[in-house]
C-alpha cells in the first residue's frame, strides 16, 4: 500500500498471548505492525486492524523527553497520530484494568522520509524491551535486575543506561563489559511518587562489538 502521499512498510509481527490458570483474564492488545504507515512524514496511521479497539496506542518519543500520546483507536481498529520525520518512537499497546494495565509488546519505530522502519534487529545480545518492577509504597523504592545476555563472539560493552527523562525510574547500576557466553545485570529503581502505574523508558546504549541502543520500558505501581 503505497502512493506519493502515502508510504507503507508492510512487516509482519507475531504477537503471542499468554493464557492464565484460574480465573479467566483478558489477552495482552495486540498491535498489528504489518497494518501501520505514515502520511506525508508528518502523521503515523493503522488501518482496520492494526489495533485492538478497546485497547489504548501508547507513542513515547525516544528522541525527545517529551510526553508519550495516548491514542484511542476507531471502532474498527484504525487510529491516526502526529510523528515527526527523523525521529524514533515506541509505540506499545495498553488495556486498561482496575490496577494496572495489560500490556502488549512494544515495537520500536523509525521514520525516514516518510517511511516507516521497524528497529533496531535483533541481534547476538539480547535485553528485555519491557520490564516489571515490584510494587512499592509512595516515597519508598523498589528494585529490579534486567538481564543482559551476551551470545556474541566479543565482549559487549555497556557504555550507558539512561531514563529518557528524571522521574520515578532510576538507574542503579550499569554492567561495564558482559564476556561472551555470559550475561550481566542492569539494577534500576522505582520510586512512586504517585498511586497507580508509574513508568519510563531507559535508554541502553552499547559500544561493541557494535555501537547500539536499545529501550527498556520500566514500569511499576505506586500504591499508598
Amino acid at each position: 500500500m503505497r502512493s506519493s502521499a502515502t508510504s507503507t512498510l508492510l512487516l509482519a509481527l507475531v504477537i503471542t498471548s499468554a493464557s492464565c490458570v484460574g480465573t479467566p483474564q483478558p489477552n495482552p492488545p495486540a498491535l498489528d505492525v504489518s497494518r501501520i504507515g505514515t502520511m506525508r512524514s508528518t502523521r503515523l496511521f493503522g488501518v482496520a486492524g492494526a489495533l485492538d479497539p478497546d485497547a489504548q496506542l501508547w507513542i513515547t518519543p525516544l528522541d525527545t523527553t517529551g510526553d508519550p500520546q495516548i491514542v484511542q483507536p476507531a471502532p474498527d481498529g484504525s487510529f491516526a497520530a502526529p510523528a515527526l520525520d527523523g525521529e524514533r518512537h515506541r509505540l506499545q499497546p495498553k488495556l486498561e484494568a482496575d490496577v494496572e494495565a495489560l500490556r502488549g509488546p512494544p515495537v520500536d519505530v523509525l521514520l525516514v522520509d516518510g517511511v516507516m522502519l521497524l528497529g533496531p534487529a535483533i541481534g547476538c545480545w539480547h535485553v528485555p524491551a519491557d520490564a516489571r518492577a515490584p510494587d512499592a509504597r509512595i516515597g519508598e523504592a523498589s528494585e529490579l535486575v534486567i538481564a543482559i545476555e551476551n551470545d556474541c563472539d566479543a565482549p559487549l560493552v555497556v557504555t550507558a543506561a539512561t531514563p529518557r527523562r528524571a522521574g520515578d525510574v532510576s538507574v542503579i547500576e550499569a554492567p561495564g563489559e558482559i564476556a561472551p557466553g555470559t550475561s550481566g545485570s542492569l539494577r534500576v529503581a522505582i520510586a512512586p511518587s504517585a498511586e497507580g502505574e508509574r513508568e519510563e523508558v531507559v535508554a541502553l546504549d552499547v559500544s561493541a562489538p557494535a555501537t547500539e541502543r536499545r529501550w527498556i520500558t520500566v514500569h511499576g505501581v505506586g500504591r499508598r
